[in-house]
């Protein structure tokens, strides 16, 4: 039984973590999810278009696939746990003063109105 030359797969176009691949890891990536032609490379045209074996193609594709999922699922850095920490601490705090704001709004019309009757009784 014969195998499809291609195989139907979602491409990868996360183009944000190549920069962590090295150069040849990039290219065999780009290649075979088409981000260099448009269309995807087989193993057999990735690997002629590289100057090697559908097998060393096979081995690294599949390691920069590690690659990239080890940085998609790694857990955030402490320093992204103290800016999610602080930008939590923000929300909390515009939502502190979006309340006062409210607070003041509804307490504004009667504050001019005591003040408006103090000016005139003070006149008379």
């Amino acid at each position: 039984m014969s195998r499809p030359s291609r195989i139907k797969q979602e491409p990868y176009n996360d183009e944000q973590h190549h920069e962590a691949l090295d150069p040849i890891q990039r290219r065999v990536v780009r290649l075979r999810n088409g981000l260099e032609t448009g269309e995807s490379l087989t193993l057999a045209e990735t690997a002629e278009a590289m100057n090697t074996s559908p097998a060393n193609v096979r081995r690294i594709e599949a390691n920069a696939m590690k690659q990239i999922d080890t940085i998609v699922n790694a857990e955030p850095s402490q320093k992204e746990i103290q800016l999610l920490m602080k930008a939590k601490e923000l929300q909390r705090r515009v939502e502190e003063l979006e309340h006062a704001v409210r607070t003041i709004d509804k307490l504004l019309p009667h504050m001019k109105m005591k003040r408006v009757r103090r000016k005139s009784k003070t006149f008379n």
